[in-house]
């Protein structure tokens, strides 16, 4: 059985990943950044799904990074597979203009950056705190999930600007953490969901 970390993982295609590995036997670690939303997971934990670790991540925050390292350390002594799953659309966040994210003449710096942070710069930090516990996997792996969004051949217009340029840089990091990833052993990928 394997040991899975699925980042964002009390919700949407990340909960679905912990039920499947569970179901599966494998040992999940699921990670939530707000409590009052991981009820499903926190419930899964107490229901006798074992075993899985629910553990608190800001994706956005390097000691909550480190904290977490910590926390699953002494949860699990290795790690198969870690999917950063954790994301953020462009419309997840209130602001005062809800275009700040979208459209061409709305656009702030502080939108563009805040997704960014969470879709690209926080996969990139998470996997590269987490590969420590990866070396002592037979089989270790890392995947990102993206979307096809992140295609700059495939645009053919404009909007969206944030998650979509998001995308594409979670897309060229994952490209290039999958050389130094395979020099360790530690096959990756970049997953967009269907």
């Amino acid at each position: 059985m394997a040991v899975v970390m699925v980042t964002g993982g009390n919700r949407g295609i990340g909960f679905e990943f912990v039920k499947r590995y569970l179901a599966r036997g494998d040992t999940v670690v699921a990670t939530y950044r707000d409590e009052n939303r991981a009820q499903e997971i926190l419930a899964l934990e107490t229901r006798g799904y074992d075993p899985i670790f629910p553990v608190r991540l800001e994706v956005r925050d390097q000691a909550s990074i480190d904290a977490c390292l910590a926390e699953v350390s002494q949860k699990v002594d290795h790690l198969d597979l870690l999917i950063n799953n954790a994301g953020m659309g462009d419309n997840s966040i209130d602001m005062t203009d809800p275009y700040a994210h979208k459209e061409f003449g709305h656009l702030t710096a502080e939108a563009l950056l805040e997704i960014y942070h969470v879709n690209a710069v926080a996969p990139a930090i998470i996997t590269q705190k987490f590969v420590e516990l990866m070396e002592w996997s037979e089989d270790p792996r890392v995947a990102y999930i993206t979307s096809q969004l992140g295609s700059i051949g495939r645009r053919t217009g404009s909007g969206h600007y944030s998650y979509n340029a998001s995308k594409a840089a979670l897309n060229m990091l994952g490209r290039l953490f999958s050389f130094d990833l395979a020099g360790m052993g530690i096959k990756s990928v970049l997953l967009h969901p269907r």
